[in-house]
């Protein structure tokens, strides 16, 4: 459907209508403030231990806290492994997860399948 509402058939036409509303969707506006300038503005007005802070280590502390935090029954990810398996059998796999995900947060080494994703299209129905 165009933006008048008329229903299109022709693939150009779709074709013309998808990349206008992506074009619309991620324009930058004349109005916009460069990134660089927003960003100048906030580490200048940081404090230097919150500045501290935000540049610190990740700690074995947080990631147990993060998967604590995971709901135990949701969709798994690509292991296919849901959280409750790791909460359950922390004890187990916890010293080897802490420092796979401690190695991709602080040092940037990332393993090769912590790309894959998965990607779930969900209807915007009132009961999907």
């Amino acid at each position: 459907m165009d933006s008048d509402g008329v229903w299109q058939g022709d693939a150009n036409k779709v074709q013309e209508i998808v990349v206008t509303y992506y074009q619309n969707l991620f324009m930058a506006l004349s109005n916009r403030v460069p990134i660089e300038d927003v960003l100048e503005g906030m580490v200048a007005g940081m404090m230097v231990d919150m500045s501290s802070n935000l540049s610190r280590p990740y700690t074995p502390e947080e990631v147990r806290k993060a998967l604590a935090d995971m709901v135990g029954m949701k969709s798994p990810g690509p292991d296919g492994m849901p959280g409750i398996l790791y909460q359950k059998y922390w004890d187990i796999v916890g010293p080897d997860v802490t420092a796979m995900i401690l190695e991709a947060l602080n040092e940037g080494v990332i393993y090769k399948k912590f790309g894959y994703i998965h990607i779930v299209l969900i209807p915007k129905v009132q009961y999907p």
